[in-house]
């Protein structure tokens, strides 16, 4: 009896021995410790998706947005764009992340090319959107299109850059023709003064005609009878009596344009414009050869007439040269 139990207790004590060794190893199965993982996010160019002018959106057909020219002075653009940046930094873009090339024709429109660059920026007003605000606009500052720059289709590209990467998109819109030109300078009367009876009065109304749109015009002229506003006298129109003219002498016909008798007929039309047509002109000044002419009319009145005001219509039309 004695015998067994010594054998138990020694087996209580093997089995605690082997427990105690198991729950060492299960300790050091369990225990909690802390391990760190990296990646890195690269840089992502930033991308043009849309670009609008003056609110409507520019595609590859320019026929989708046309700007018209307003007469002898600028037209107003806006140029905006929306941007998508992964990275999400548009908003600290400024006007050394955008710019805007408008360059007349359908080729390479960049800064080598450009008729007008427009600075862009982030514009805070319309804010970023979007998952990770991935979408922002640029806008451009206001820029001025003049009234004599050649109609037709012309390009925008607009070029984004985050400092490390760029990309641009380019799209086509249109500039609209205009016809349209400027005589007298100011209102409608072309005054010719106070004139002598029976005799020829030359350079009489001198004033200067100017093409104030962007194509190139051939000018046809007609009149009527003057007629007297008090006693209703006439002076008639016979065909060889009433001249246009840009010299204020004649018959010395010394100028550019050979001198015009007006039609006897108040319905029949005469040329009269540079050979070359009343060309564009080429800057504000509009000093380019036969972008402008100086404009007089010479008359012969006839011996007797009332003391009077006389006064005529005086029909100038132009058409594509």
């Amino acid at each position: 009896m004695k015998t067994e139990k010594v054998a138990l207790i020694l087996i209580l004590i093997l089995l605690f021995s082997i427990f105690m060794g198991f729950y060492g190893n299960i300790s050091e199965l369990v225990g909690y410790v802390t391990r760190f993982g990296q990646l890195g996010i690269g840089n992502y160019v930033p991308t043009v998706d849309y670009i609008y002018i003056n609110g409507s959106n520019c595609t590859d057909n320019p026929a989708d947005v046309i700007i018209d020219p307003t007469e002898n002075t600028t037209t107003t653009v806006l140029v905006k764009a929306r941007i998508t940046d992964l990275n999400g930094d548009c908003d600290t873009f400024t006007g050394d992340n955008g710019t805007a090339y408008l360059c007349n024709g359908t080729g390479p429109c960049n800064a080598n090319t450009a008729d007008h660059t427009i600075i862009m920026n982030y514009d805070s007003g319309d804010g970023q959107w979007g998952p990770g605000n991935r979408y922002c606009n640029m806008t451009g500052q206001l820029e001025d299109v003049q009234f004599f720059e050649i109609n037709g289709t012309w390009r925008v590209n607009v070029t984004v850059t985050d400092g490390i990467n760029e990309s641009d998109l380019p799209k086509n819109w249109t500039y609209g023709e205009l016809r349209a030109f400027i005589y007298p300078p100011a209102g409608n009367t072309i005054y010719m003064g106070t004139l002598n009876l029976g005799e020829w009065n030359n350079g009489t109304a001198g004033d200067q005609m100017k093409n104030s749109g962007n194509i190139v015009l051939d000018l046809k002229w007609n009149a009527s009878n003057f007629t007297g506003q008090a006693y209703g006298e006439q002076i008639n129109l016979t065909g060889d009596n009433y001249i246009i003219d840009d010299d204020a002498l004649s018959p010395d016909d010394t100028g550019n344009i050979p001198e015009v008798f007006i039609n006897e007929s108040s319905l029949v039309q005469v040329y009269f414009q540079p050979g070359t047509g009343l060309v564009r002109c080429s800057s504000v000044a509009c000093d380019n050869a036969n972008a402008t002419f100086n404009l007089y009319w010479h008359i012969l009145i006839p011996q007797v007439l009332k003391q009077d005001s006389y006064q005529n219509s005086i029909g100038v039309e132009s058409e594509d040269h």
